[in-house]
C-alpha cells in the first residue's frame, strides 16, 4: 500500500545547489528511456522524410541522420558529464564561465530553446491532426485549431507531470 504523503510536494528540493552523491539515484538506462522519449516527436518524421523531399536516397538520408544525430548527442553528452560531476544544471554551470550577470544569457539561450522545442513538437502535431480532421469533414478553423493544440499540450504534459517513482531524484545530467 502506499504511503500517504504528510509533507508537501517539492519538485526540486536542492533549488541551484549542487545534488549530494546519495540523492543521485537514477540510472543510466532510467536517463535513456527519459531522453529517448523525449526525441520521440513529430518533428523526427519530418525530418526523415525530409532527404527524400529534397532529392536524396534512402541510404543517403539514413547516414544524414545518423551522423547529425551522433554529433548532436556527442555534443549533449559533453555537456551530461559536466553536470554530473558538479551536480547543478548547464545554467548554474554556465555562471563559472561567465560570471552571474553572463549567465543570464545562457538561461534566455535555454528558455528560447525550450519554447522552440515546445512550439516545433506541437506545430507538428497540430498540423497533422487538423489535416486527419479535414478528411472527416471538420473545417479548419481557429477553434478547431484551438482545441487540438489544447488536447496536445495536455497529452504532452500529463506525459512528463510524475516522475517514474515518488520521490526519485533524477541527476541533473542534462545541459538546461
Amino acid at each position: 500500500m502506499a504511503e500517504a504523503i504528510t509533507s508537501e510536494v517539492r519538485l526540486d528540493a536542492h533549488s541551484i545547489e549542487p545534488i549530494p552523491e546519495r540523492d543521485k539515484d537514477s540510472t543510466g538506462p532510467q536517463q535513456m528511456w527519459i531522453w529517448a522519449g523525449a526525441n520521440i516527436a513529430p518533428i523526427n518524421w519530418v525530418l526523415g522524410a525530409l532527404g527524400i523531399v529534397l532529392g536524396l536516397g534512402l541510404v543517403e538520408t539514413i547516414l544524414i541522420v545518423l551522423i547529425g544525430n551522433i554529433v548532436g548527442c556527442a555534443i549533449f553528452a559533453a555537456m551530461t558529464v559536466m553536470g554530473h560531476k558538479t551536480g547543478v544544471n548547464q545554467m548554474v554551470l554556465s555562471r563559472s564561465a561567465f560570471g552571474r550577470r553572463g549567465g543570464y544569457l545562457s538561461a534566455w539561450l535555454q528558455f528560447l530553446m525550450t519554447m522552440a522545442w515546445i512550439g516545433i513538437n506541437t506545430y507538428f502535431p497540430v498540423v497533422l491532426a487538423v489535416a486527419i480532421l479535414g478528411h472527416f469533414g471538420v473545417k479548419d478553423t481557429f477553434t478547431v485549431k484551438f482545441i487540438v493544440v489544447t488536447a496536445i499540450m495536455i497529452i504532452q504534459s500529463t506525459g512528463t507531470w510524475r516522475p517514474s517513482s515518488p520521490g526519485r531524484r533524477i541527476s541533473p545530467a542534462s545541459p538546461g
